[in-house]
């Protein structure tokens, strides 16, 4: 993929979930990303199309991969297959919408827990240091997050960028990923 035309927009090194991402805008966002240096989760309902967008935005030489994810079924959304991702799942807000939270390495991690979810202690649990570990410790960060979650509005919840203001990076990097569906 071409460098980004704008360095403020250089999203090398970042990760980003586009849910609706197998057609449309969602593709396009999916690809806009995927063109500023993310690697980039394109997910939808059509697997295929989903697949499809993927492997364009490898070809063009890109990062991507492809997941079937529904964020209006809570219940599947959450046992959805994290494939050694983890934190990573969809929560209720109390405004009952979806917001969709994973991390892709330990970077991330520490954002989410710190500057997110203002969690320095599970920032700095030892259980928590390596992916690995937030793996094998599921159940304990679904919960915790959840429970973060809960309290929110969707409003509340994306608001909380993991960088200033100033910079691109909120918008387009932020682990927490929101969907304003309704199941």
């Amino acid at each position: 993929m071409p460098a980004a035309l704008n360095p403020l927009f250089d999203l090398t090194g970042r990760s980003a979930l586009v849910t609706g991402a197998a057609g449309g805008i969602g593709a396009a966002v999916a690809e806009a990303l995927a063109a500023a240096g993310a690697a980039v989760l394109v997910s939808d309902l059509d697997i295929n199309a989903a697949s499809a967008v993927a492997e364009r935005i490898c070809t063009q030489g890109g990062k991507a991969d492809s997941i079937v994810l529904d964020v209006r079924d809570l219940p599947a959304a959450r046992r959805h297959p994290r494939d050694g991702r983890s934190p990573y799942g969809a929560h209720r807000t109390a405004d009952d919408q979806t917001v969709v939270l994973g991390t892709t390495n330990d970077e991330e991690w520490q954002r989410l827990s710190r500057d997110i979810l203002q969690r320095d202690d599970l920032a700095d649990d030892e259980r928590f240091a390596t992916n690995a570990g937030r793996v094998a410790h599921f159940s304990i960060l679904d919960e915790a997050i959840g429970a973060w979650c809960a309290h929110g509005t969707i409003w509340s919840t994306c608001r909380k960028p993991p960088a200033p203001l100033g910079s691109a990076t909120p918008a387009t990097t932020c682990p927490a990923r929101c969907s304003r569906t309704r199941s």
